[in-house]
């Protein structure tokens, strides 16, 4: 997860003004990890299995 202020510094100055959407803003930061992540894992092993990462065509 990731540290608000270090992360985005001007994060930081707006919850110091305004803290109330802190949890939000925590939220969507660790979300944000989360799907890159998520992604990142989905493109390397592509990438190690010789294949691409993109989505086949539907139709």
């Amino acid at each position: 997860m990731c540290a608000l202020p270090e992360a985005r510094p001007d994060l930081g100055g707006l919850l110091a003004d305004e803290p109330g959407p802190e949890p939000e803003v925590a939220f969507g930061c660790a979300a944000t990890v989360l799907v890159e992540d998520r992604l990142a894992r989905h493109i390397r092993g592509a990438g190690e299995q010789g294949r691409s990462a993109l989505r086949e065509r539907l139709a």
